[in-house]
C-alpha cells in the first residue's frame, strides 16, 4: 500500500567505506532526522534482497526517518526478474505512490535498489528512475545485485542515453563487498561506501540440534544451475563413489521451475536418488533447524548477480563451517582456513576435496564454525549493519544537493 515510517531508537555510528572517502558527518543532537523515501521489495517473496530490505526498514535509528513504499512485482520467487504483463500495471501504481509519498512525508532523498544483469529489471529502472529522480534532491542505489553496468556494452545509442539518465552520478552508492563496487564505479557514483549485511541471531535455535548421521551437506538458496547446484551435485557424487558417507540437503525452490526435472534426472544418473533431499522454501524456526543439523554449509555459486549472499551469514551464526566459491563478494566474508574453505567457480574435484576434508575432521569443523560464529559476532549482526546503514546514509547531510540530478 503506502509509505511507513520507521525511527527511533538507538544509532550506533560504525560504517565501512571504500572508493570515494566521506567527510565527517556532525552528531549534533539538535539536527532533525533525515527523511528518506525507501522503494525496495520486502518478503513476499522471501529471497535475500527481500529479506535484508525488511530487517533494514525494522531497525530503530535516531538520525534517519525511513518512509517504505513497497515495491510488488512478483508475488512467489518464480515471477521474479520474468516479464508479465500485470506488472506493467503494479509499475504504474509505484510511480503514483512514490508520488503521493513523496508530496506527505516531504522526503527528497530517494533509496533505490537497482537491478542486476537482465533487461527485464533494467526496463523497470529505466521508467522508474528516469521519471522519478527529478522529483529528488538525493539519490541512494544499494547494490544487492551485481552486474546492471555489464548491459551498457550491449545497449544502442538511445538505450545507453536511457541508461545514463537512469543511473548515472547517484549522491551515494551503497554496496555489500569491497569486491562489488564495479557498478558503483561505472555509473560515477559520487560516494561510494561498503556496508556489509547482517542477519538475524538464531540464539539457540542454531545451536540445540543434534547433528545429522551421516553427515549433511547444506544448501540454502535458489536452486539454479548458476548457483552451483549440478557442480555440487557432482562433487557428491565423487564423494560417494569414495566412499565417503553424506546426505545433500537442498533449501529453496527452482528457478526457472522447469529445471526442477533435469536437476532430478541428474540426481538420479548419479545414483544419488537416496541421499538428496529438495526440501523447499523454508523459513524461521525451521530453517534454523536445518542450519543446526548440518555439518557443513556449501555455496559454490558463480551467479552473475551475486554480491554476498546472505546464506553464508546465516550458516556462520549457526557455526556452521562454510565451503563457497571465490566468486564476487565471498572472499570478504569466509576467510580461507579459518572460518571455511573457497574453490574456484565450477570445480566439482576441488569442491569434492574440500568438503571431504571438512567431512571427516570432526575437529576441524568445530574450530571452523566456532571462528564462524565469531567472525557473525564481531561483523555480521543486524545492530552492525544497521549503525553501518545509518552512518552512510547521515553522510548524505554533509553533501550538497545534486539538483534533481542535474548533469545526467
Amino acid at each position: 500500500g503506502g509509505s511507513r515510517d520507521r525511527r527511533g531508537g538507538k544509532g550506533y555510528g560504525v560504517s565501512m567505506n571504500a572508493g570515494a572517502a566521506t567527510e565527517p558527518v556532525a552528531r549534533g543532537a539538535a539536527s532533525p532526522p533525515l527523511p528518506i523515501l525507501v522503494v525496495a521489495q520486502t518478503p513476499p517473496p522471501v529471497h535475500g534482497q527481500a529479506v535484508a530490505t525488511a530487517r533494514f526498514l525494522e531497525g530503530a535509528y535516531t538520525r534517519i526517518r525511513l518512509h517504505h513504499v513497497r515495491m510488488a512485482f512478483s508475488d512467489e520467487g518464480a515471477d521474479v526478474g520474468r516479464f508479465r504483463l500485470s506488472k506493467i500495471g503494479r509499475l504504474a501504481g509505484l510511480v503514483v505512490r512514490v508520488v503521493l509519498a513523496r508530496m506527505r512525508t516531504g522526503a527528497r532523498v530517494l533509496y533505490y535498489p537497482p537491478g542486476g544483469p537482465s533487461r527485464i529489471p533494467f526496463a523497470r529502472d529505466v521508467v522508474f528512475l528516469g521519471l522519478l529522480r527529478p522529483l529528488f534532491d538525493r539519490v541512494v542505489f544499494h547494490f544487492h545485485a551485481t552486474g546492471v553496468s555489464r548491459l551498457y556494452a550491449s545497449l544502442g545509442p538511445v538505450g545507453r542515453a536511457l541508461f545514463r539518465r537512469a543511473y548515472f552520478e547517484p549522491d551515494l552508492a551503497i554496496c555489500l563487498a569491497p569486491e562489488t563496487t564495479e557498478d558503483a564505479q561505472f555509473i560515477r557514483a559520487r560516494r561510494v561506501t561498503v556496508v556489509p549485511n547482517g542477519v538475524d541471531d538464531p540464539g539457540v535455535a542454531g545451536k540445540l540440534e543434534a547433528r545429522a548421521v551421516p553427515p549433511r551437506i547444506l544448501f540454502v538458496g535458489h536452486v539454479r544451475e548458476t548457483k552451483g547446484v549440478l557442480v555440487l551435485l557432482e562433487a557428491c557424487r565423487k564423494l560417494h563413489a569414495h566412499g565417503v558417507a553424506l546426505e545433500l540437503v537442498l533449501l529453496g525452490g527452482f528457478h526457472p521451475p522447469e529445471f526442477e526435472d533435469e536437476f532430478r534426472q541428474r540426481v538420479a544418473s548419479a545414483g544419488l536418488a537416496g541421499a538428496v533431499r529438495c526440501d523447499g522454501e523454508v523459513n524461521g524456526a525451521d530453517k534454523w533447524r536445518a542450519f543446526a543439523q548440518a555439518a557443513v554449509f556449501c555455496f559454490p555459486t558463480y551467479y552473475e548477480a551475486e554480491t554476498a549472499p546472505l546464506a553464508l551469514l546465516e550458516a556462520m551464526a549457526c557455526g556452521l563451517p562454510v565451503v563457497a566459491t571465490r566468486w564476487r563478494g565471498i572472499p570478504s566474508i569466509v576467510r580461507e582456513g579459518v572460518t571455511g574453505y573457497l574453490v574456484e567457480p565450477r570445480h566439482p574435484d576441488a569442491l569434492a576435496d574440500r568438503l571431504a576434508q571438512v567431512l571427516r575432521d570432526g575437529p576441524l569443523r568445530e574450530r571452523l564454525g566456532r571462528a564462524g560464529r565469531d567472525e557473525y559476532e564481531r561483523r555480521f549482526t543486524l545492530d552492525r549493519h544497521r549503525a553501518g546503514m545509518e552512518e552512510a546514509l547521515c553522510s548524505l547531510s554533509a553533501s550538497p544537493a545534486s539538483a534533481g540530478g542535474e548533469g545526467r
